[in-house]
């Protein structure tokens, strides 16, 4: 049922899009090629395309989001924020894409931006900290964890930061296995020190 809602919401864009025609001719993969190469994929093909309605863009790039089509998601996403008139929710939804194919390092760039456009996007900033931790660089994770924790105003981002920060002030699980932190090994402690 919720397939079938995104599929015509797609179709309606599409139809209603003086962009069309030119999608359809993209310069990186004739038609007829595409076609035989995903013959069930050809309105993924239609809608990744630059739009000169921003509009439609972001139904089109959040459908893709929402139905777990990322790459398709975060093409779009790229198109949009390529304009000048790309908004803070805009990058949000670029690194939503990207942490979802686990490129954590782009995502961060797009969280950043996003904070960059709109210092008040509550979201972004908590993303960022979950994207820094992803990509297992604690140390940018506490930065933009503190820095976000001074500034955020939504109630929900404020509890999940204090939650991670309380993550990030615990010590990290491979200095605790390899024993650097005290010199000895945690095989040679044993589980009970």
């Amino acid at each position: 049922m919720q397939l079938r809602f995104y599929i015509t919401t797609i179709l309606a864009v599409l139809a209603n899009s003086a962009f069309l025609s030119a999608a359809m001719a993209a310069p990186s993969l004739s038609e007829e090629n595409y076609i035989a190469a995903n013959p069930s994929n050809q309105l993924a093909y239609a809608s990744v395309t630059p739009h000169p309605d921003m509009q439609a863009a972001r139904v089109i790039a959040s459908t893709f989001f929402a139905a777990d089509d990322y790459h398709n998601s975060q093409l779009m996403y790229q198109s949009i924020c390529q304009r000048p008139e790309a908004t803070a929710e805009d990058f949000r939804g670029l690194g939503e894409s990207h942490f979802r194919q686990k490129s954590y390092g782009r995502a961060a760039q797009c969280f950043n931006r996003a904070i960059q456009i709109d210092p008040k996007a509550d979201a972004a900033r908590l993303r960022l900290v979950e994207a820094y931790l992803a990509a297992k660089d604690r140390t940018q994770a506490k930065q933009a964890c503190a820095m976000a924790l001074t500034c955020v105003s939504d109630s929900y981002s404020r509890n999940q930061l204090e939650t991670l920060q309380k993550v990030l002030a615990q010590p990290d699980l491979q200095t605790l296995l390899s024993g650097s932190s005290s010199g000895r090994t945690y095989a040679a402690r044993g589980p009970q020190g």
